[in-house]
């Protein structure tokens, strides 16, 4: 438990950290540290998927959503991206033909609530709709009987806030919704 705390803290420290580099201005302390923070977080999500079949199922689903929906947008976000999805596949002999539906569900969910809280404006639902974050998550969890998937996003979730806050990211300027 205690290495899934970490993996998955430093997780959301460099996904956000990987971001920060590119789209929010963040001086990189030496030349080709936005790449080497994408390399980190690739490195740390191999380590994340290893834990069990369903943190593998859902974080490759959740890179797919994230290339697919073009988050995967600097160099150093795909580096990260790629090395999380070639790891499942490759080193983990992990089969995406056997949990594509799985994948796919996942893909949906992510993609329908983006689309939601693209065009809902009520604050309530909007807001409602924004904890995604946590309920996909929850509900695949619940699906799979293990908890480690929610336990893992909330911890990386702490480890993207953690950076918004060490680094006082204004809330307009945050993590791209999901």
């Amino acid at each position: 438990m205690f290495s899934l705390v970490v993996f998955s803290f430093a997780f959301g420290v460099l996904t956000k950290l990987a971001d920060l580099f590119n789209e929010h201005g963040l001086r990189e302390p030496f030349k080709g540290s936005a790449i080497l923070a994408g390399i980190s977080w690739g490195i740390v999500g191999m380590g994340l998927i290893y834990f069990n079949p369903s943190l593998r199922i859902f974080y490759t689903a959740l890179v797919f959503y994230w290339l697919l929906s073009m988050k995967l947008d600097y160099k150093n976000h795909a580096i990260g991206g790629l090395i999380v999805i070639l790891s499942s596949v490759k080193i983990c002999s992990f089969d995406l033909s056997v949990h594509i539906l799985e994948i796919i569900v996942i893909l949906f969910a992510y993609e329908v609530t983006r689309y939601l809280q693209s065009v809902i404006k009520n604050g309530f639902i909007k807001r409602a709709i924004e904890l995604r974050l946590y309920i996909i998550p929850c509900f695949y969890s619940l699906y799979t009987c293990d908890y480690s998937v929610f336990i893992a996003a909330l911890i990386a979730i702490s480890g993207i806030k953690f950076i918004n806050k060490f680094f006082l990211i204004k809330k307009s300027h945050m993590v791209k919704k999901l």
